[in-house]
């Protein structure tokens, strides 16, 4: 028994790509196919339509809006970090902003968003029992509606800004935009609430703490007034009582010793001027009396009348005596009424002095009873700052009420968010979009059908086959082929043991793990046998068969090089033109059987022209895609392996022996496009036989990896009928002198067996150019 497996190391890409168009029937499929999936896609799904609104995150305070001075709030004023911007998005989602944005729309009327209304098909009924959906009966109207409006609601934030972005998906555009600007709106409102909440919670908290600290206002008050009482601490305009009184007595002492200074001033000076004589009008305390000053009328009025007769009459006159007599006497009193004068300034003088010394004895009795009062005070100071404190803070607080009341209104918040981008309302659908949706799925079936023929090649090129050959026990038989060699040593078989065939890069087709049917060993000769050799030996009269073209040969080896060189190089157009009505034919068959096997065969030609041809025939195909493989069963010189400059090595006498696997014994010929297998060594006429019985197996084992097997047998006789009749078409080669031959072997072939056989004339090669053997 054999397994065949691939070794996908060996797998050639290009070959496996050039093989992929042999799917080519998926390769148009699966466009068309996602084609039709496109379009029911289009047929699904309602048009649904896209707004977005956008709103940014910032303060919206101004300096004003608080009681704090401008310069803290500009102090204290920060644009929003990157982690308030994300937690908006989050108040955004948040399920109680839907549900305001629910109620305000009435989206629990509406069949899209509440399921309830609409009719459930029974592809939903059949995922909502397979649990891929939830049952809408379960959710009360507002709830499902809220669960479904979150499901057709974007939000995300604007990289590298302040900015959030609201997407809203609807079937009907208007509602579309409604919803997209409902969620900014009422976010921005939610800001400004944010601000009215927390101002309802300071005006009630102000307004207990107003009512606490006017009680202990009060209280402080009556105890700073409670204590000045009883401890005497009575206060005046702007002191207390006692104060005022020791400032009142200090004035009174400096008003008595400033009026006393004075007064005694006033009458020594006219004490002075009593003693000295001199006149006493320059004091002005005595001009202010009005007896000096009448005086000083008279006494002018007698200076001048003693002026006047002292120009008539001698001072002894008596009327100059009485002259002077009457001015001295005025003067007289004049200095009478100054005396009297000091002597009412000194009066005054001492009045004062003892006002000061009763001052002076008022001022230290206050001063001991103040001594005792200043400690009081130390209390009273106490309590009295007590007092203040609680009064400021109770306008302190009293006016933040007030700032509180007059932000009661929301609207009057300054909040942190405004509205930057209202939706629109859209005038085209933005799914499905017909042309991409189109492209993309034939875009994507032509890839998925790539892919797959990828696959498929790929499996067939480089899968394991795992074909397990079992030899039957045969009985011992004449060989019905004869040894070309005579004297070559008998070799026994060896008992048939499991081989691994591994196909190479160029066979497109292989079988992974797949049992093929046992090989079958036939133990008779084939009745064709002695018709081919009558025919071959023999001119028949009227041949059947028909010649079906030419194919240029070559008279010697070197010849074959030289046209098989020029094949590779592009040239050798009349071998080339043999090949492809070669490979149309077997490409007929391929297609009616699932397989074609060629044998070929040349009528008198000892040259390597069936090999020359076969290589030919083989590298057309190979050339096309196609899986294709050569068996060389010449053992002459001129056979396949000579031809193509293959090196000696294992073949197919090892592997029927056991003795190599596939890997060992199968070639790849990269230039030609297609796999070979040499006949192998040593080649006794026993081991020639063991090979003619397995060709059978070996052809339904080959067939199931590839779709073209050729079989070169060389000259064509007796030997080589086994090959001819297991084939589907034999192509039989001769050069003109031949042809009849060659038809009658075509026709016996053609009679006793289910071959085709096709007769191809040589024509003489004339002229060629000597080329290297170009290595396989």
């Amino acid at each position: 028994m054999a397994r065949i497996s691939e070794s996908p190391s060996q797998i050639n890409l290009m070959d496996v790509i050039r093989g992929m168009w042999r799917w080519k029937l998926l390769l148009i499929m699966m466009p068309l196919i996602g084609l039709f999936v496109g379009e029911g896609v289009l047929l699904v799904n309602k048009p649904s339509y896209q707004s977005e609104a956008q709103v940014i995150v910032q303060s919206l305070a101004t300096p004003f809006d608080k009681i704090s001075s401008v310069a803290e709030q500009s102090a204290g004023d920060a644009g929003p970090s990157d982690r308030l911007v994300f937690s908006q998005v989050s108040v955004l989602k948040s399920r109680d902003l839907a549900a305001r944005v629910v109620d305000q729309l009435s989206l629990d009327t509406k069949p899209e968003y509440n399921t309830q209304l609409t009719k459930r098909s029974l592809a939903g009924t059949a995922l909502i029992m397979l649990g891929f959906k939830d049952d809408p009966t379960l959710f009360q109207p507002k709830d499902l509606a809220i669960k479904n409006l979150t499901g057709k609601v974007t939000v995300y934030p604007v990289p590298d800004s302040n900015v959030i972005g609201i997407k809203s998906n609807s079937g009907d555009p208007e509602i579309a935009a409604a919803i997209a600007n409902a969620f900014a709106e009422t976010y921005v409102l939610s800001t400004h609430e944010v601000g009215q909440t927390a101002t309802d919670r300071a005006r009630n908290w102000l307004s207990q703490q107003i009512d606490d600290l006017r009680t202990k206002v009060a209280a402080s008050e009556n105890a700073v007034e409670k204590y000045r009482a009883d401890n005497g601490l009575l206060k005046g305009a702007n002191t207390t009582i006692s104060k005022q009184q020791l400032t009142d007595i200090n004035a009174q002492i400096a008003v008595a010793d400033s009026a006393k200074a004075e007064a005694q001033a006033k009458a020594d000076e006219i004490n002075r001027l009593l003693k000295a004589g001199g006149r006493l009008d320059i004091s002005s305390d005595v001009l202010s009396s009005t007896l000096v000053q009448a005086l000083r009328e008279q006494e002018v009025q007698a200076e001048r009348k003693v002026a006047e007769l002292s120009a008539t009459y001698l001072p002894g006159h008596p009327k100059m005596i009485a002259a002077m007599k009457e001015l001295n006497g005025i003067n007289a009193q004049v200095r009478a009424e100054a005396m009297r004068v000091a002597q009412s300034l000194q009066s005054q003088a001492k009045i004062a002095d003892q006002r000061a010394a009763s001052a002076r004895a008022s001022l230290d009795k206050l001063k001991t009873d103040q001594a005792t009062a200043n400690f009081s005070d130390v209390k009273l100071q106490e309590l009295d700052r007590e007092a203040a404190a609680n009064r400021t803070l109770l306008q302190n607080m009293l006016a933040r009420y007030a700032d509180a009341n007059a932000r009661q209104d929301a609207s009057l918040q300054p909040g942190y968010a405004r509205v930057i981008q209202k939706a629109s309302v859209p005038s085209v659908p933005y799914f499905p979009k017909p042309g991409p949706i189109l492209l993309l799925s034939g875009l994507g079936g032509l890839i998925m059908g790539l892919g797959l023929a990828f696959f498929f090649e790929i499996l067939s090129a480089g899968s394991s086959k795992s074909v397990e050959i079992v030899q039957a026990p045969r009985a011992r038989s004449a060989p019905v082929l004869e040894a070309d060699e005579e004297d070559m040593p008998a070799v026994e078989p060896r008992p048939a043991r499991e081989t691994h065939i591994h196909s190479h890069p160029l066979g497109k087709a292989h079988v992974d793990d797949v049992e093929v049917p046992p090989f079958e060993f036939p133990n008779k000769n084939q009745p064709a046998v002695d018709a081919l050799a009558a025919t071959a030996t023999q001119r028949a009269p009227a041949p059947a068969a028909s010649l079906i073209g030419s194919i240029p040969g070559a008279v010697t080896l070197g010849g074959a090089f030289a046209m098989l060189g020029e094949l590779r190089l592009g040239g050798a157009e009349s071998l080339d033109a043999g090949a492809k009505k070669i490979a149309s034919i077997l490409s007929a068959v391929k297609n009616e059987k699932g397989r074609a096997v060629c044998a070929v065969a040349s009528i008198g030609s000892q040259v390597p022209n069936a090999a020359l041809s076969t290589a030919a025939a083989a590298r057309e195909l190979g050339q096309r895609g196609e899986k294709v493989i050569a068996l060389d069963f010449s053992p002459a010189v001129n056979n396949l392996e000579t031809l193509l400059d293959v090196p000696q090595g294992l073949g197919l006498i090892e592997l029927v022996a056991g003795d190599a696997d596939f890997t060992k014994v199968v070639t790849r010929c990269s230039s030609m496009g297609f796999h070979m297998i040499r006949l192998g060594q040593p080649r006794g006429a026993e081991q020639l036989q063991a090979v003619a019985d397995k060709l059978p197996s070996f052809l339904n084992a080959l067939g199931k990896i590839y779709g073209y097997i050729f079989l070169h047998v060389g000259e064509g006789g007796p030997k080589t009928v086994t090959h001819m009749t297991a084939s589907d078409v034999a192509v039989l080669l001769a050069p003109q002198a031949r042809i009849l031959d060659a038809k009658a072997a075509a026709a016996g072939l053609e009679e006793r067996s289910a071959t085709r056989a096709l007769v191809m004339r040589l024509e003489s090669e004339t002229t060629h150019r000597p080329l290297a053997a170009v290595p396989a």
